[in-house]
């Protein structure tokens, strides 16, 4: 009977799940159901499920997180009533999903423990994989030579003699934890205007703790804690529907307009209602061209909140734009160089540099870092290191540029460092250098690229 109980409740919640976080999107779609395992289960699941859900094969409500409160708020037929309304402003019913589960098996594990937890009387730390025992009470601290006691150190010292840092402390109690572990297999078809777009098995093997147990070190004894029934279905539910979101993750996306502007904020006229969440990122479209970024930072029914993370150099939002969800850019703000530079002291030198970037909201450089050498062409060797700071001056293509060359002195065993400064301009990926010592008693000129 528990068995039932439990497979039917699981089935029940797993599907409401699955569209709480599955179809965070909103999709709109025809669902159905099987189980094989137990004919009664399967009626009872129908009876039960389908009666009240399915057969209004259209909903975008959020139902795992939210059904206690609409249960108590207003009649769930009237809500998913048969009159085919979506509770959903911008999806229509495009596709299906179905779904057959086979109910393996459902069994008790037992595990036989040793110690538990017990930071306030426990008498053995874990370390090097096992179980040691240490002076109760005796904190210790190291100077740099010794272990010295002191109530406020971070040591212990173990029975072996030797010292350890503590992360948590346990009694020697043997007792036994017990668990449910469900077993379960199941498979999908998730289609969209008649077409097969999605279709995987997978197996789940979940364990839920029944029966665990913790030490109260004011009674000296050990406490047993029972988990409710709608605890183990919960988290049964919970690992079904994440195994089965994070295959179907991607296959729909939101899309919505710009409401208003108010940079670097912007709304935008979806909200939690549709499938929104904190966190995701949409791209703002003028007509067919990409001119920003935006991510989610607070949700409400109807609408979002979100900051902008990019736009477009020149490219100003407007109300009224399309925008559609979207993974975040890639963005790698480190670049490379390779320049030819004349010294007059030499034929010249090969700088190679790389470069840390910081960019701003147009993703434009604005300063750099780089660290880089020198190869001589005049003796075929490394001959100078370099760190460098590049600071854009305001919009245009012209850096200041402050340099720390480091000469190898080989002959005198010695390291010599000369602050240089002058700019640098750059044509798209291609770069012109302009150096002196701050003397005037050197310089360096050329170009290269960079990128």
């Amino acid at each position: 009977m528990f068995l039932k109980l439990i497979t039917t409740s699981i089935l029940i919640i797993f599907l409401m799940s699955c569209f709480n976080m599955l179809f965070a999107e909103k999709p709109v779609i025809d669902v159905s159901v099987s189980v094989i395992g137990n004919e009664s289960i399967e009626k009872i699941t129908k009876s039960v499920f389908l009666s009240e859900l399915l057969d209004t094969n259209k909903f975008t409500v959020t139902l795992r997180d939210n059904i206690a409160q609409l249960f108590s708020e207003m009649n769930l037929q009237d809500l998913l009533s048969m009159q085919n309304v979506i509770l959903s402003k911008r999806e229509y019913p495009k596709g299906s999903l179905n779904v057959l589960i086979y109910l393996n098996n459902l069994n008790v594990r037992k595990e036989s423990v040793e110690y538990v937890r017990n930071n306030i009387s426990g008498e053995y730390i874990y370390a090097n994989g096992k179980y040691i025992r240490v002076v109760q009470g005796a904190r210790f601290r190291f100077d740099g030579k010794n272990y010295i006691q002191d109530e406020n150190g971070m040591y212990v010292k173990g029975t072996d003699g030797n010292y350890y840092v503590p992360l948590d402390f346990y009694s020697k109690v043997p007792h036994e934890n017990t668990y449910y572990v469900l077993e379960c297999s199941l498979s999908y078809v998730l289609s969209l205007e008649r077409s097969d777009v999605k279709k995987d098995a997978f197996a789940v093997s979940v364990g839920v703790p029944l029966v665990l147990h913790k030490y109260d070190p004011y009674n000296n004894r050990l406490l047993r804690i029972e988990y409710p029934s709608s605890e183990i279905l919960n988290q049964f539910a919970k690992s079904v529907s994440l195994e089965l979101a994070s295959r179907l993750m991607g296959l729909r996306r939101l899309y919505g307009f710009v409401d208003s502007v108010k940079f670097p904020r912007a709304l935008i006229d979806i909200g939690s209602i549709d499938g929104v969440k904190p966190g995701l990122y949409f791209g703002v479209y003028d007509g067919d061209n990409y001119i920003a970024e935006l991510k989610v930072v607070r949700t409400a029914g109807d609408y979002s909140e979100c900051e902008v993370t990019y736009i477009k150099s020149g490219a100003e939002i407007e109300e009224g734009f399309f925008v559609v969800e979207k993974r975040p850019d890639f963005v790698f703000p480190v670049g490379v160089s390779i320049l030819y530079l004349y010294h007059p002291e030499s034929f010249g030198i090969i700088e190679f540099e790389l470069l840390v970037k910081t960019l701003n909201i147009h993703r434009e450089e604005i300063s750099a870092l780089s660290f880089g050498f020198g190869y001589d062409l005049s003796n075929s060797e490394i001959g100078s290191f370099s760190i460098s700071y590049f600071q854009r001056i305001r919009s245009s293509p012209i850096y200041a540029l402050t340099t720390l060359k480091l000469f190898d002195n080989s002959s005198s065993l010695s390291i010599s460092a000369i602050p240089m400064v002058g700019f640098n301009i750059k044509f798209g990926i291609f770069t012109l250098r302009a150096l002196t010592a701050i003397d005037f008693s050197t310089f360096e000129l050329g170009g290269g690229v960079s990128w």
